[in-house]
């Protein structure tokens, strides 16, 4: 329990807090999808994360995202575009989806990986600030591998829980990177670790024991004196709204509209991503 008697937290790290702001009228636009929507039900959850904005704008920003329990992190410009485009976006994003690693990405990688590595600290300062004990730490997704590991150099009691949003690949392709025995002992650092399926899981399990040479059985890691535990644990949507959604007149008239529209006619309905790994180009000609 929280010191003091006061509730316990959870504390959600994510790469980039899911925010757009209008530095004109000064206003904060909080965006859906992603870790926003999938922890809108919790109670008790506060976010930290990354937000790009000019330094003369950081004051008035703080202040709005800390009313309402939300933590931003500031990183000067260079450092914050290479660690969330180039080195998380660019590279781990690409290798993860077992895609080449980009030969752009490869002549700057140490630099790169400095800012990333950068970043994870800001992102952990943040955290040690505001944490207290019994609050849980749940880290979200590639542009964090390296904070949980941060954490449990500072807090060895803290709870923390990570969570990969996207695919864990074979450890052949994972070997890949340079800074792969690094990333590995950074998410080490969490108590429990989940995947989306079993299959990443194993990936994963697979590549600590052939990169780190640590030990693994049934869902264990074993790191010297430390014990991780693997898990799947697949994210899903919020059925309630959708249900609800269904009986409104407003969804019921477009339904009505797209089956006039479209009446005898085949449709094909796809909900993708417009990003690199998707392969729409492909599923386009596979219709063609």
């Amino acid at each position: 329990e929280p010191q003091g008697g006061g509730r316990s937290r959870i504390l959600v790290a994510t790469g980039c807090l899911p925010v757009q702001i209008d530095y004109g009228k000064r206003k904060i636009e909080f965006l859906e999808g992603g870790v926003n929507r999938a922890l809108r039900t919790l109670e008790g959850v506060e976010l930290v994360g990354y937000v790009q904005a000019p330094p003369s704008e950081h004051p008035w920003i703080l202040k709005n995202l800390l009313e309402i329990g939300w933590h931003p992190v500031f990183l000067p410009k260079d450092v914050g575009d290479t660690f969330f485009q180039d080195f998380s976006n660019n590279l781990l994003y690409s290798v993860f989806h077992y895609m080449p690693l980009p030969m752009a990405s490869a002549d700057n990688m140490q630099d790169a990986f400095e800012c990333y590595e950068q970043a994870n600290k800001e992102v952990a300062k943040v955290i040690l600030e505001t944490w207290k004990p019994g609050d849980l730490v749940w880290v979200h997704d590639y542009p964090l591998l390296l904070l949980p590991n941060l954490l449990r150099k500072k807090q060895p009691q803290m709870r923390i829980g990570y969570f990969l949003h996207i695919p864990f690949p074979s450890s052949e392709i994972y070997r890949i990177l340079p800074v792969r025995a690094e990333l590995l002992n950074g998410v080490l650092g969490a108590d429990l670790i989940g995947f989306q399926i079993h299959e990443y899981a194993r990936h994963f399990e697979s590549a600590c024991v052939r990169v780190l040479g640590v030990h693994s059985n049934d869902g264990i890691v074993v790191r010297g004196n430390d014990h991780c535990t693997i898990t799947t644990c697949p994210i899903g949507i919020e059925t309630n709204r959708f249900v609800k959604a269904l009986e409104t007149k407003e969804v019921k008239d477009l339904v009505a509209q797209l089956e006039q529209d479209y009446k005898g006619r085949k449709v094909l309905l796809g909900f993708d991503r417009f990003d690199h790994i998707k392969g729409i180009p492909h599923k386009l000609y596979a219709i063609e």
